[in-house]
């Protein structure tokens, strides 16, 4: 390789165009596909720089390692989701129980699933489950509501595995948007 072009491919890449996806939001894009093609296990920090076109360097200058990637896509998926301060209960299980919502279904099965054998993972779910239920309390919500709230959200996710009995995709999200009225949460209580 030419002098030139060795040092044109050493240091930091060029800054990206104005309206370009930014380091952060690549990795978490790549951390979310990986773990859902590959496991939590088979996402390695390699792997996903490699999908974002970066170093595993940029993975720990802007997170504190693989658990926290992933965590954080996960925060930011459901941010969107659901980030409006007040709680559309109606709302998120239809959007939790949404065609195109399966990748994100699978993706946080397998994160909750992970945290079974790995403690880090799962004190990073946990702060995540508790500052959400923090804010869903301080507006008026029961402790015992939110949990409910939490395990139907994590059985929606389930929604692909259980095959039978069939039952049209309509009903399902009427059964579950009426179970979670009951909880007295949000819209629609």
């Amino acid at each position: 390789m030419v002098l030139a072009e060795r040092a044109r491919l050493r240091g930091r890449p060029p800054v990206a165009a104005v309206g370009a996806t930014s380091t952060p939001q690549r990795l978490r894009e790549a951390a979310a596909a990986v773990c859902v093609e590959r496991g939590y296990e088979g996402a390695t920090v390699g792997e996903i720089a490699r999908r974002a076109a970066v170093t595993t360097g940029a993975i720990y200058n802007h997170f504190g390692g693989r658990s926290e990637l992933l965590v954080e896509a996960a925060r930011h998926t459901l941010d969107i989701v659901g980030g409006e301060r007040h709680l559309d209960v109606d709302a998120v299980v239809r959007r939790f129980l949404a065609p195109d919502f399966a990748r994100t279904r699978r993706f946080l099965l397998e994160l909750h699933g992970a945290s079974l054998r790995h403690r880090d993972l799962a004190d990073l779910l946990d702060a995540w489950h508790a500052e959400r239920a923090a804010e869903i309390e301080r507006a008026g919500g029961d402790p015992a509501a939110v949990k409910a709230l939490f395990l139907l959200l994590l059985g929606c996710c389930q929604l692909e595995a259980v095959a039978t009995p069939a039952v049209a995709h309509p009903r399902v999200e009427a059964a579950m948007t009426a179970a979670a009225r009951t909880f007295g949460l949000g819209a629609g209580r």
